[in-house]
């Protein structure tokens, strides 16, 4: 049995069945998984075309550490 309906909502009924009621709220607060065919992909937010880089890690983290220097 599934735990979302095909409309990709939770199915409440079901986690009722399967869960203690104090954790229904918590799981009900998560998204369901993605009804849509596509792929997940990894992607870099620290450079323009999503790829990692050493260079764009190292960039990053000198950034930060002056920042952090900033009174």
């Amino acid at each position: 049995m599934e735990i979302w309906l095909v409309d990709g909502t939770w199915d409440i009924g079901y986690l009722h069945d399967i869960l203690l009621p104090g954790a229904i709220d918590h799981v009900v607060g998560v998204l369901p998984l993605s009804t849509n065919e596509t792929r997940d992909m990894l992607t870099w937010r620290s450079t323009q075309d999503g790829n990692f880089t050493i260079a764009s890690a190292y960039e990053l983290m000198v950034k930060h550490s002056w920042e952090s220097l900033d009174p």
